[in-house]
């Protein structure tokens, strides 16, 4: 209950060290709150990204080929030149917080309607 009460606490605030410490309170409560703390996860691994753009923005960015590669994040460094598929450019770090944010916004809401359907189901 007190894990419950902690969940409804931290979706009103969107506050997201208050969500990811509810959902380590609700891990033992369902497989549900197993994937939000994973999709709250990778919202941490979207803002990572960031910063290693800004100090190797030539390995790091968004590089795709329909038959050679689809990487978001890092390369390793290879005997082929993956920077010709650089598809974000200068882009990768507006593109990041933008998609970092609406992304916090859904998974919260969703987490909200779950939720309340669990306590309507009750």
């Amino acid at each position: 209950m007190v894990a419950q009460k902690k969940l409804e606490e931290s979706t009103k605030t969107f506050n997201p060290i208050k969500i990811l410490k509810a959902l380590i309170l609700n891990l033992g409560n369902g497989f549900s709150y197993v994937l939000f703390f994973i999709f709250y996860l990778l919202l941490f691994a979207f803002i990572f990204l960031i910063f290693p753009e800004i100090f190797d923005p030539e390995k790091v960015g968004f590089f795709y080929n329909a038959r050679d590669i689809f990487v978001l994040g890092k390369i390793s460094s290879s005997t082929k030149d993956y920077c010709q598929y650089e598809q974000l450019g200068n882009l990768f770090i507006p593109v990041m917080i933008v998609l970092t944010v609406i992304s916090f916004v859904i998974i919260t809401l969703l987490l909200k309607l779950k939720k309340t359907v669990n306590i309507k189901l009750s």
